[in-house]
């Protein structure tokens, strides 16, 4: 899944119908700075593990936490 510079809402939205289940997100505020505020994501963690295009098998994940601007 592609989702670097994404909007965070629409990447939560297809990791769900991928079938995660526990899926939150963290707002990374940028000091409060409402001209930062795009909502694109930063990163995606998988149980503390950054999120990469492959193969992983990921059936059995804990946690996903997608990070945003």
């Amino acid at each position: 899944i592609e989702y670097r510079d994404k909007n965070y809402k629409d990447v939560k939205h297809k990791l769900k119908e991928y079938g995660f289940k526990n899926v939150k997100t963290v707002d990374l505020d940028d000091a409060g700075l409402k001209i930062w505020k795009n909502e694109k994501v930063e990163s995606v963690l998988v149980d503390n593990v950054e999120l990469e295009d492959n193969e992983e098998d990921y059936s059995k994940i804990e946690q996903v936490i997608i990070y945003y601007h």
